[in-house]
């Protein structure tokens, strides 16, 4: 899992790096996903594994010779997480920066509701919707 965590970190970083939202958000879940009764019962929250491969992706993102920060972090555990069958969704948030005019932007996961990446002090950010063009900088 840390080979993979390393590869979706890398990748993640990459995408948010050089290549604007509107390109590659298709490929993060961060609303409501349609899916019938079976595959919802198929596709229910892991959270043992969750908390897991959490663990592990921030880990590697600690010793990743680039930076890998919140937004590529949920990203790759997103990712992890998908190929292994458990539903998750991807929030993007902003806050007001405390000393200095402008905005603090940060990026979480949730699965079965439960942040379990990127939870520092979510609380205190604005939930912002999924918009097609939305270019966050994450911190």
């Amino acid at each position: 899992m840390a080979l993979e965590a390393m590869l979706f970190l890398l990748l993640g970083r990459l995408l948010v790096k050089h290549a604007p939202m509107r390109r590659w958000r298709r490929w993060l879940f961060m609303g409501e996903e349609p899916a019938s009764a079976g595959e919802r019962l198929r596709r229910a929250p892991n959270r043992r594994l969750s908390r897991r491969a959490a663990r592990i992706v921030r880990r590697v993102a600690r010793h990743a010779p680039f930076s890998a920060v919140c937004l590529p972090q949920a990203m790759a555990l997103q990712w992890m997480l998908r190929r292994r069958g458990v539903e998750s969704r991807l929030v993007l948030g902003a806050r007001r920066r405390a000393h200095c005019a402008g905005l603090d932007f940060h990026a979480w996961l949730t699965v079965g509701g439960k942040c379990v990446i990127g939870g520092n002090e979510v609380e205190t950010y604005a939930t912002l919707p999924p918009v097609d063009g939305l270019e966050p900088r994450p911190g």
